[in-house]
């Protein structure tokens, strides 16, 4: 041992005595274990990976957490997972957030002598409410939709107390299409789609990719079928605008309420295919027969276009088609919906694209149907306990405002939530919930599959997990034995029915046979109404699901809010967007107002354009404004359509964004768009140089001796979600400034999505852009500190301590993807300091700050090669966004490999690289979007 070791020693050895005499603060308590080695095997710095679920939405995705420190960093999807196979979307990556929710609820509160809820113990809560539940009245229980343990547990819960059930509370609860499959086949299910399996998709309303079933799954199998030699055409059918409308091959705006008469158009177009059973048959004959005609007039779509649809459905080996979302949640929901399972039973889509046997259960989700009823017992006072599981009706709800007053009427309300809703506000008692990451228990994403939930950090608080919440109040009652815990229930339950216990923590899911796939048809039972009516006419108001809050459950995670919203750019406010077309015809402008109502219920919002949106055509995203605009009164569904007044206002509101414009103004950023920008065809499809030439520069060539990092990115399968962009905030640890920063335009992301639209809004191209990684890069000569230069394995490295924030460096970038700290972000309140990730650099205020490829994790893979001798492998690692990404559109890796895949895409015909002509030489390669596109008339983009 020399010297420098032995002193390094005995300073170690003699400080950990030094603080084993003091009083430790909560940061140096964790600096103990690092002294000396964990006795588990664990090796300090060294990241650990535990398997678990994502519970931001119903889809539950398989997810892995990066644990370090003892506290999860990271999120990320479960590789090999057989529903999202290592993708996670928007939300899932930004679900970490809610672990670190400064706004948390931290221990049970209840309600003081002045009508305010004060902090309690839990011996206290528990104790008044099982007082209020062994009352001799009826007591009711509301929860959101659960599956697996929970499920089984809140049945228990219900058996031994005696607390009645309700229905649980879904507001995208898919009740049409339920409702459909139930009637014609005997399944009141929503089916799994195989987009991987079609060679021609139709899709009616349903935002496939961005929040309808299974969006992750979806967009897996779209983008392995999209990566196929046999590539599958996509029509999109919808009367608004959505991410799924514009990735489709072929987006058709239809009239809202005219899609019924679309399908039934289709239905009676197929019905000429050969093998049709007796039953399919005597269900199309109940079916109103539509010209094609008709259907155009009443749809807006071309004849033309409406008998390319047809025509393609007929010859379709293997279609897929499915109705959804805003499409099936309104007056005809029910017909459209019933129409569509015809045609999948006509065109033989069960058991191949369309599979009946593992779909997403629903069975007990309600409807608001339901709701009105336990309102009514609410109002005439029969009920005495309500018990509110982790659900918010009075903010998501159209009839919330009424669901409120009559809460008030319960005799005590009990509310189980893990941030304070406006429902919570209103129970006599809050039980915490924990977080998911915090929990035991279990998710079933799909029939026969189980995902596993288990925790990866004590709770942070003083909250229980959801089945202990549950299991307190039984021991309070006397329904369960002292003692007993969720993560023995679960464990108990999953050696009895699954068997497989140890294997199933460890890969994270368990999957069984989920049973046959064949379907029956039942006899006819259903009188369809659509052909009597028309179209909706006038100003329509339709209220979209949103990609970044889903229903609105999601709006109160702050991540979520600075992420743009991608059709529009717009962060942090509600707004209302409106086609250029119904703008130009109402004099109203960017950003004026506009006044809003609706049955009762008005608001005053910014516009923003819209391109692709209808005439006439409103469009709010759910969460950010719920106007009570009523629901289905065959499917109890809550409403997506409706009729409102709308005005032209004074004044205009600014919107916080973060794009400059919808439009490339002729200036050829969007790659293959070269010949528009050049003006001259041979140039814009001139090969590119991938690395540079002596014979092209001036300046020296670039020596890399090992490795050049490259990405490429593939825009026939981006989809446009930011999954990548949220992912590269939480592994960077990148700020987030708030909207009033944003309409300054500082926003802070190391990587964002750009939109273009073409000028008749008929299609739309999203690039995720971050920084080039350029060969001679523009930022930085200009560097006056030499913060940032070129290192030998062509990154464009930044050093944070050097940076003194000239933002010289800012100004010469061409692609505007540097970022100034303005302030000091670095100061995070607990317990969000904790989502900090250890291995990277938690900037102060005053530099200059960009995307780095990970660095961090190309280090460790170094280090790690290093360590064996060797080069780093091919897939060895990658960067957090191509991880995330749920389309698989991003491929990182070394340049000089020319068995590496980012090679093989680099050196694809249809790879570009964006103002190339400026002689930057980027790192970043995009294989430009080959796919068609129609607008509303047919007429090709």
């Amino acid at each position: 041992m020399d010297r420098r070791e032995f002193i390094g020693l005995l300073g170690l050895a003699s400080g950990a005595s030094l603080l084993a005499g003091c009083d430790l603060t909560r940061k140096s308590e964790k600096l103990i274990p690092y002294l000396v080695p964990p006795e588990d095997g664990l090796v300090p710095g060294e990241a650990t990976f535990v398997a678990t679920s994502c519970t931001e939405c119903p889809a539950h995705c398989g997810m892995t957490a990066r644990i370090r420190d003892a506290r999860p960093v990271k999120v990320d999807g479960a590789a090999g997972h057989p529903l999202n196979d290592g993708a996670l979307c928007v939300r899932g990556q930004s679900s970490l957030a809610r672990l670190y929710h400064v706004d948390r609820i931290r221990q049970p509160l209840m309600k003081d002598a002045g009508g305010s809820l004060a902090p309690a113990t839990w011996k206290d809560a528990l104790a008044r409410s099982a007082q209020a539940l062994k009352e001799s009245r009826e007591h009711v229980l509301l929860s959101r939709r659960t599956t697996g343990s929970l499920d089984a547990l809140m049945g228990d819960f219900s058996a031994r107390t005696g607390v009645r059930r309700e229905p649980e509370l879904e507001l995208f609860s898919h009740a049409a299409v339920r409702e459909a499959n139930r009637s014609l086949f005997g399944r009141s299910v929503v089916p799994l789609y195989h987009p991987d399996r079609a060679d021609l998709i139709i899709t009616v309303g349903a935002d496939v990719v961005e929040t309808f079933a299974n969006p992750v799954q979806f967009s897996l199998a779209l983008s392995k079928r999209r990566g196929s030699h046999d590539r599958v055409t996509w029509y999109h059918a919808e009367p608004h605008a959505s991410m799924s409308g514009f990735q489709a091959d072929h987006r058709l705006a239809v009239r809202p309420g005219s899609e019924a008469f679309l399908l039934a158009y289709l239905l009676h177009g197929v019905a000429e295919r050969a093998g049709l059973g007796a039953g399919v048959s005597s269900h199309i004959a109940d079916v109103p027969s539509i010209s094609e005609d008709r259907a155009a007039e009443m749809t807006g779509v071309a004849p033309e276009v409406l008998a390319e649809l047809r025509h393609a459905l007929l010859v379709a080996q293997a279609p897929l088609l499915i109705a959804g979302g805003v499409s099936t949640a309104q007056e005809n929901g029910l017909d459209t919906a019933r129409i569509a399972a015809l045609i999948q039973a006509a065109c033989n889509m069960h058991g191949r694209t369309v599979d009946m046997a593992q779909g997403q259960d629903y069975s007990r989700v309600g409807s608001i149907t339901d709701l009105e009823r336990l309102m009514s017992r609410l109002d005439g006072g029969s009920v005495g306990t309500l018990i509110l599981f982790d659900v918010d009706p009075v903010a998501q709800l159209p009839v919330g405002e009424q669901f409120g007053k009559s809460i008030d009427r319960a005799a005590f309300v009990i509310g189980i939530g893990d941030i304070m809703t406006p429902t919570l506000e209103r129970c006599d008692i809050v039980l915490p919930l924990s977080h998911s990451l915090e929990s035991w228990g279990d998710a079933e994403p799909a029939t026969g599959i189980v995902n596993v939930i288990q925790p990866t950090i004590s709770p942070l608080f003083d909250t229980r997990s959801d089945g202990d919440t549950l299991l307190s109040l039984m021991i309070e009652m006397g329904a369960a034995a002292a003692g007993t815990t969720y993560q023995q229930y679960v464990t108990d339950r999953w050696t009895r029915e699954l068997g497989d216990t140890a294997g199933m923590l460890k890969r994270g899911w368990f999957e069984r046979a989920a049973g046959g796939e064949g379907v029956g048809v039942n006899a006819p039972d259903h009188k369809y109404t659509f052909d009597g009516k028309t179209a909706m006419s006038g100003a329509v108001l339709v209220m979209a699901p949103s990609t970044r809050f889903y229903d609105g459950r999601s709006l109160h995670l702050p991540l979520l809010n600075e992420i743009p919203d991608p059709l529009s750019s717009v962060t942090w406010v509600a707004w209302v967007s409106v086609g250029p077309e119904t703008q130009q015809a109402m004099g109203i402008h960017e950003e004026g107002l506009v006044d809003l109502s609706v049955e009762g219920w008005s608001a005053s919002l910014p516009v923003r354009t819209q391109p692709g949106l209808g005439r006439d055509v409103f469009m709010i995203q759910r969460g950010l404004a719920n106007p009570p605009i009523g629901w289905s009164r065959l499917t109890g569904e809550a409403n997506a359509v409706s009729a409102v007044t709308v005005a032209a206002s004074a004044g205009k509101r600014r919107i916080p964004k973060t794009s400059g414009s919808l439009t490339e103004e002729g200036r050829g950023i969007v790659p293959g768009h070269h010949a528009a920008h050049f003006n001259n065809a041979e140039k814009a499809h001139e090969h590119l140089e991938h690395m540079p030439r002596e014979d092209k520069t001036f300046y020296p060539l670039p020596k890399y001796p090992h490795y050049r990092w490259a990405m490429a990115v593939d825009l026939d399968k981006c989809i446009g979600c930011n999954a990548c962009v949220a992912a590269c905030y939480i592994e960077n640890n990148v700020p987030m400034v708030g909207g009033e920063q944003h309409l300054r335009g500082r926003e802070m992301a190391w990587i964002r999505l750009e939109q273009y639209y073409e000028e008749d809004g008929s299609a739309a191209h999203f690039i995720p852009t971050m920084c080039q990684q350029c060969d001679y890069a523009p930022c930085e000569p200009v560097c006056p500190v030499y913060a940032t230069y070129h290192n030998d394995e062509g990154l464009n490295a930044q050093v944070y301590n050097r940076c003194v924030g000239t933002r010289y460096c800012g100004n010469n970038c061409p692609y505007k993807q540097r970022r100034f700290n303005f302030f000091a972000y670095n100061k995070r309140p607990y317990p969000l300091d904790l989502m900090v990730n250890p291995d990277v650099s938690v900037r102060g205020k005053g530099i200059m700050e960009k995307c780095t490829f990970c660095v961090q994790r190309i280090r460790k893979a170094r280090d790690v090669a290093k360590d064996e001798g060797r080069m780093i492998n091919e897939g060895e690692f990658t960067t957090a966004c191509a991880q995330a990404c749920p389309g698989k559109a991003i491929v990182f890796g070394n340049l000089l490999d020319e068995k590496s895949e980012v090679y093989k895409w680099a050196h694809d015909q249809r790879a570009d690289r964006i103002l190339e002509e400026l002689g930057t030489s980027p790192g970043v390669y995009y294989l430009s979007d080959s796919r068609s596109k129609t607008n509303g008339s047919g007429e090709h983009g």
